[in-house]
This record gives C-alpha cells, sequence and structure tokens, in this order.
C-alpha cells in the first residue's frame, strides 16, 4: 500500500505544476518502483524543461530506446546527446536509423557526434548500410570510424551483408564507389590493404570481397570520377596499369580536384616503386601539384631517401625543391637524410660563384638611387614591378627591400640558385602545335593562366593542352653582370632598398 500511494503521489507531481526538479524526482522514484509505463515516459519526453527531456530519455534505456526517438529534433544539445548514448543500448532498424538522423543534422556540434560514435560500436554495420543508401551524409570522420569498427573480428558477419549489398545491383553508382573507398581507407588505417584482409577473412566475406572487383573494374572504366580514384591501385590487381594511371592524373591537362584526389590516394598505396614514378612524371606536374609530391615524398624515410638520390644524379635540380621542404630535410631525424641534404642544398654553381665574388665590397659603395630606378626600368621591368612600374611576373621586390645585400646579388647574378615553384618557368605545347612560355598565376577546373616575361596573361584551356614540361629554371635569365658592373649594381640597390 505505501509503494501504491508512493508511486500515485509521483503520478501527480508529474501532472501537476511543480519545480523541474521536484518532476524528474517523481520520474525516479517511479523508475525505481517499476512503475515507469510508457504513457509516463511518452509525456515526460514532451516535458517543457530541456532537464525533465534529458532524464526522461536516460530513463528509456533498457527497452524503450525507440520510444526516446520522439526526441530526435529537440532544440536542447543536452537532450540529444542523451538521446545518442541511450540509441546506443538499443536494438533494431529505429535504433540505427536514429544515431544516423543525429549525426547527419547535426555535423558540427563536436559532443553529439562523440556521443554518437560511442554508441556505434554495435550498431556500426547497420549504420553504414542506413549511411550510404540515404542521401544526407554525417561527417567522413563518423563514417570512417564505423568502417574501422565493422572490419573488426565482432563484425565481419555484417560487413559480409553490407558488401554484398554493395555489389547486388548491376547499376554501379558513386554511392558503391565511396563506401568502397571507405573501407580501404579503414583497412589502410590499421597498416593492412585489401589482399591482406581477404587472406584473413571467413569464407562468406571472402565471397563477398570477390565481388567487388566488378567496382574497381568500373572505376578503371571511369578513372576521371573523383569516385573512381580512390579505388585504383588498391585493389587485388592490376597495381601497375592503376598506378599509370595515377601518375597521369597529376598532370596539368587534368582538373585539381583530380589532380588532388589522386595525390591523396597515391599516398595510400603500398607500391614499391611509387616514389621513382612520382619524380618520372615531375616535369609534367603544375606548381601545386609539385608541391603535393614533394610533402608526399618527406612522408616516408624510404621516399625522402629515393628523392635526394634524383637530386644527387642531377635528374631534379636542388633549386627545385622549396625552402620549406629543405628545411625538412636538413632537420630530419635521421642522421643521413640530414646530411645528404646539407650538402645538396649548400652547392653553388662554381662559375655563377666566381661573378659574384667580384662584388665582393658593393654594399660599401655609395649608389645613386635615381640612376637606379634608370637602370631598374632598362634591366629589370620587364619581368618585375616595382614602385607602378613593370610586369609582376617574377618575385615581388618590395618586399625583399630589407634583405641584405648579399642575398640581392645572389638573386640577381645566380636567379636560379633557389628559385621558388611559383617563379619557375613552364612550356605548354597546346594541340594546335603552339608553344607558350611563362609561369603559372593561377589554376581553375577547366584551366590555366600563364604570364610571359613580358607580362601578358594567356588562359589556356585544360582540354587544349597537349604537353606541359618545367623548364627547372627561372625566367630572370643570367648574364646580367654584363650590363650592371659593381658601381651600376650599387645604384640600383640603392634604388631597390630605398635607400
Amino acid at each position: 500500500k505505501s509503494h501504491q500511494l508512493l508511486g500515485s503521489i509521483a503520478i501527480n507531481i508529474l501532472r501537476g505544476r511543480v519545480l523541474p526538479q521536484a518532476r524528474i524526482h517523481a520520474l525516479h522514484t517511479l523508475a525505481g518502483m517499476n512503475a515507469l509505463n510508457k504513457n509516463i515516459l511518452a509525456a515526460a519526453l514532451r516535458d517543457d524543461h530541456a532537464s525533465v527531456r534529458e532524464h526522461a530519455v536516460r530513463l528509456c534505456e533498457g527497452g524503450n530506446e525507440a520510444l526516446a526517438r520522439q526526441c530526435l529534433t529537440d532544440k536542447s544539445p543536452r537532450v540529444l546527446r542523451q538521446l545518442a548514448f541511450t540509441l546506443g543500448q538499443g536494438k533494431g532498424q529505429l535504433v540505427t536509423e536514429g544515431l544516423v538522423y543525429l549525426a547527419v543534422q547535426n555535423p558540427k556540434n563536436a559532443d553529439l557526434q562523440l556521443a554518437v560514435k560511442s554508441s556505434s560500436a554495435p550498431h556500426a554495420a547497420a549504420m553504414l548500410k542506413q549511411i550510404f543508401t540515404q542521401k544526407g551524409r554525417p561527417p567522413a570522420d563518423l563514417s570512417n570510424h564505423l568502417l574501422k569498427l565493422a572490419t573488426t573480428g565482432k563484425q565481419l558477419d555484417a560487413l559480409t551483408t553490407v558488401l554484398t549489398d554493395l555489389t547486388a545491383d548491376l547499376r554501379i553508382e558513386s554511392t558503391e564507389l565511396t563506401i568502397m573507398a571507405g573501407l580501404l581507407d579503414a583497412l589502410n588505417a590499421r597498416g593492412k590493404t585489401l589482399a591482406d584482409f581477404h587472406k584473413t577473412a571467413p569464407p562468406k566475406l571472402q565471397a563477398a570481397l570477390d565481388k567487388t572487383a566488378a567496382l574497381f573494374k568500373h572505376a578503371r572504366a571511369h578513372p576521371n570520377s573523383p569516385e573512381s580514384i580512390p579505388l585504383l591501385g588498391r585493389g587485388r590487381d592490376q597495381h601497375d596499369a592503376d598506378l599509370k594511371t595515377l601518375i597521369k592524373l597529376l598532370a596539368a591537362e587534368h582538373p585539381p580536384v583530380l589532380q588532388k584526389t589522386a595525390l591523396a590516394n597515391l599516398q595510400k598505396i603500398r607500391q614499391p616503386n611509387l616514389d621513382s614514378a612520382l619524380l618520372k612524371g615531375w616535369r609534367t606536374f603544375s606548381p601545386v601539384t609539385r608541391a603535393g609530391v614533394i610533402d608526399a615524398l618527406l612522408s616516408r624515410a624510404a621516399w625522402t631517401q629515393t628523392l635526394l638520390a634524383t637530386l644527387e644524379k642531377g635528374d631534379l635540380a636542388p633549386n627545385q625543391i622549396s625552402p620549406a621542404h629543405r628545411q625538412k630535410m636538413t632537420k630530419h631525424a635521421q642522421v643521413n637524410i640530414r646530411t645528404r641534404a646539407a650538402k645538396l642544398f649548400d652547392k653553388v654553381d662554381p662559375n655563377r660563384a666566381k661573378v659574384i665574388a667580384r662584388y665582393t665590397g658593393v654594399e660599401k659603395l655609395k649608389g645613386n638611387a635615381e640612376d637606379g630606378a634608370f637602370l631598374f626600368k632598362a634591366n629589370c621591368a620587364t619581368c618585375h614591378r616595382f614602385k607602378n612600374q613593370g610586369n609582376a611576373v617574377g618575385q615581388d621586390l618590395a618586399a625583399l627591400a630589407n634583405k641584405p645585400v648579399a642575398d640581392w646579388l645572389i638573386g640577381i647574378l645566380d636567379p636560379n640558385r633557389a628559385v621558388e615553384d611559383k617563379y619557375v618557368g613552364y612550356v605548354i605545347i597546346t594541340h594546335d602545335a603552339t608553344a607558350h612560355t611563362g609561369v603559372i598565376t593561377a589554376e581553375t577546373p577547366t584551366s590555366l593562366t600563364l604570364r610571359t616575361a613580358i607580362g601578358q596573361e594567356q588562359i589556356i584551356l585544360r582540354a587544349n593542352i597537349k604537353t606541359l614540361q618545367s623548364t627547372g629554371l627561372s625566367l630572370m635569365p643570367p648574364g646580367l653582370e654584363a650590363a650592371l658592373p659593381p658601381p651600376a649594381m650599387a645604384d640600383l640597390l640603392a634604388y631597390l632598398r630605398g635607400q
């Protein structure tokens, strides 16, 4: 009788106009008495106060998890976070759909995304199937997390079902390619390839993996699709052919999005000759892609060694390595790499060094800035803009005003010693056999902008490019010492350095 009375009091409190704290206490009292039925819970889930709804969601655990779904569109972040935890305790499609819905609708709520992750372990494969059969997608981080969970031993049966469904339809779309790429990334995060995973998989999963060969075949037939590229080179066969395709996709005639996707994928495949293949295609890469390629080569010590060997042979000029990338090598954790890099990047053209030596003491000469202005117009304005005069082909000279005289002398008399990638010259041959020479100043998905040595800009459609080759050299020619003996150099520097 006392329990019945207590229960009646709790129910009356819930129905009355009392403080939220009292309503929360009443809910937990009923729960402790096993008297909290679905009708009471449903009413509490609609309570005006967020704290009451949060506790009601929590009390749905233990069999009423699906009931808590009525709070999926709640405005309170705390209620949504608790809902994610509660749904994780349930079972069935409604629970799976609820977790995916929370993730998709709240991509920027970090706390909620973490709650969904923590609840996803027993539902990973089912959530994946839900995610890849709907238009709305959760953050990629969650999808990758689910794939990692699905590749563990406890969920291999569910993963088998997902992969079987994935290849059931003869018509392959981007959805199927995306989930396969996610699976490959999940395996890569564990240091495994698809071939490795196949060897240790149960027979039914092996059969499902065998059927994914159709996805790789489709990707090879459509290599210019961003969804296809992540599969190339990561199947169980045709690695060499896929590698050649990926290297070709780095060439400047392809849109930047394809170049970027191909380069990202190349860093994930485990081909023994990948580093050499990247360096072989160097001359066809645009400045942006070159920077990405060097980043990739520096990501593994063995690849860095290959890069250094190529530089030592002279197949790649040291001046084509940016200062930032040089520093990565000269400060590398491995002593051998540091030593080799230091020797390489300290090398100087002996002929140019002799020329610069003749200018020793030029900083002590008193230059005439007015004469220097005339010399700038005559010798530098074709490629450099300074004080609203000249063409902006080369480096902004105003930004170099505070540099030491020694740096100026190297830049003027030995321009190829440390030229930045963005000032390296390129020769583009278009399909009409016309040659275009200059520096690449802009890239869009469909075109390149080339600025010539006289400052003219040419927009060249990628579709019209037959070949693109880097000269590896600055557009600025060596030999200016003929026009700028030491006294004249002092005048030019007085003008450029604002003295």
